[in-house]
């Protein structure tokens, strides 16, 4: 595995934040033309559009998307040996590979950085089926978890960030309990898998 890989798979908390800005993108047309575009990350689901989003252009926007899974591959390689670019193979069936280049290469390893996040990610969540709810509280749902492969059950705390303060005690309790888990170990406190978000929605 690539070291970013193993280095992102090894953290409890991952995170999968809302990031956009312009990249110039190989059109997927005969021509294949390559043209700056807005490109935004959002969750799983990766954007791009020829403006960058305001509420005046919002409604006459052309928006073209797809789904990152776990069949897809961020390659961190150039089609044309370009340092500046990399690719993201969907691999649904249908969407084509998506060929990007960035300003630099410190712009380029921080898309790359996100991408490799959420593909963790969303790997992650495949391994797992919902089976039911143990709980619902004031701060988000539990659901219990079952493993897909060895049978093993997890419990999942599932919570809706809506505002900047949501976002600050989500993120001081997944803190808290990563201390916690680094520094006592014992029987009865419970083992933290992971700690993530993906878009809008804290795990």
């Amino acid at each position: 595995l690539h070291s970013m890989d193993l280095a992102i798979q090894s953290s409890v908390y991952v995170s999968s934040p809302e990031f956009a800005g312009w990249l110039l993108k190989r059109g997927f047309h005969w021509r294949k033309l390559w043209k700056m575009r807005w490109v935004a990350l959002h969750g799983a689901e990766i954007v791009y559009m020829d403006k960058e989003p305001t509420v005046e252009n919002s409604s006459s926007l052309t928006i073209t998307k797809a789904q990152i899974s776990t069949a897809s591959v961020i390659d961190r390689e150039d089609i044309d040996g370009n340092p500046n670019g990399f690719a993201i193979h969907i691999n649904d069936g249908h969407s084509p590979p998506w060929y990007l280049r960035a300003d630099n290469v410190r712009e380029k390893k921080s898309w790359l950085m996100r991408l490799t996040h959420v593909h963790v990610i969303v790997k992650w969540l495949e391994e797992f089926e919902k089976v039911r709810v143990l709980g619902v509280g004031g701060t988000g749902i539990v659901y219990e978890l079952l493993h897909k492969t060895n049978g093993k059950r997890y419990a999942m705390k599932e919570m809706e960030i809506k505002n900047k303060l949501q976002m600050q005690m989500a993120v001081s309790e997944a803190e808290m309990l990563k201390d916690i888990m680094e520094n006592i170990s014992h029987p009865n406190i419970m083992h933290i898998e992971k700690v993530f978000q993906v878009g809008s929605k804290f795990y």
